[in-house]
């Protein structure tokens, strides 16, 4: 059984992984001494935080959860780029800190010694900003060193840490392709430890219905038919209505008209592209039918709904 649970996270993990294609930022190796705080705002529009502990450990503050002590060895993930605190346990403050800028990272204050704490601190910029697929990720994902993973992930974290250190060519750049690794291991456990059941995630994870999903994802805008999308799946149309009846409860059409809602509330939450434009990338002609179709959906016009986030 374990096995099964195991394959069926793989299949949905090789789904998934080509549409959350990021290119890590490595922003800053901090290092810092006694108490100390960061805050950390909103990323940008298509962007998350990471977070790797190299050395010591630190608590992570959001506004809509408790504090979390991350240690050695961990990774940690906002995928939705939340606006953050972090720092030492017992700090209550946000310091100014002296900076300097060796290898093109800041490293607040000098150190002629190990600091307490070390971490590599930045940003995941994903390829498609607002993809469904990231959405219904949670807030924050975390690795811990003893997840099963220590002895690989010691090494990533040592080698990042040293390519950023030595300064050699060469040395970001590698840094920056190693920490794609470890992001694509954290998804990885994250699935494997918490098989999902949301709708979009185990279609994906279907041989069938995947290519429906990512037909519909690479082009909201069109008015697909159900013999166009059966053509995508290359199977018949009677075969593609059980496949999403069986993994979603939907039809093809009906989840077609869903992720393209849960798309479009997205981005009025998250953009400031006007109503019209978010209905054109939704694939309705006029504000009127696409404000219809949202209160069907969540009981609220576009415009009220911005206003209230």
């Amino acid at each position: 059984m374990k096995a099964d649970s195991i394959a069926r996270s793989i299949d949905i993990f090789e789904g998934i992984a080509p549409l959350l294609r990021a290119r890590p930022i490595i922003d800053e190796l901090c290092r810092f001494d006694s108490e100390w705080a960061r805050s950390n705002g909103h990323a940008s529009v298509g962007q998350a935080w990471f977070h790797i502990v190299v050395r010591g450990s630190c608590v992570v503050e959001q506004v809509s959860a408790g504090p979390l002590t991350i240690e050695t060895g961990d990774v940690l993930l906002l995928p939705h780029g939340n606006a953050h605190v972090i720092g030492s346990a017992k700090s209550s403050t946000t310091d100014a800190l002296a900076a300097g800028i060796p290898n093109a990272l800041r490293q607040p204050g000098p150190h002629d010694h190990a600091p307490d704490t070390e971490i590599i601190c930045g940003r995941l910029e994903f390829d498609t900003p607002g993809n469904p697929v990231l959405a219904v990720l949670p807030d924050l994902l975390v690795m811990h060193s003893g997840d099963g993973v220590v002895d690989r992930l010691s090494v990533l974290l040592t080698a990042i840490r040293d390519e950023l250190d030595e300064g050699r060519v060469g040395g970001r750049l590698i840094a920056t392709e190693l920490a794609s690794v470890l992001f694509l291991m954290l998804l990885r456990l994250h699935l494997e430890e918490s098989p999902p059941t949301i709708g979009l995630v185990r279609l994906l994870g279907d041989q069938v219905t995947s290519r429906v999903v990512t037909a519909l994802i690479n082009d909201f805008a069109r008015n697909w038919t159900l013999d166009e999308l059966a053509a995508v799946a290359d199977t018949s149309r009677a075969t593609l209505v059980r496949s999403f009846r069986r993994v979603s409860g939907q039809t093809p059409l009906a989840f077609a008209t869903d992720l393209r809602l849960d798309f479009a509330r997205m981005n009025l939450l998250r953009t400031k592209d006007s109503i019209a434009a978010i209905a054109a990338q939704a694939g309705y002609q006029s504000e009127h039918a696409f404000s219809r179709a949202m209160v069907r959906r969540f009981g609220i016009r576009p415009g009220l709904m911005r206003s209230k986030e």
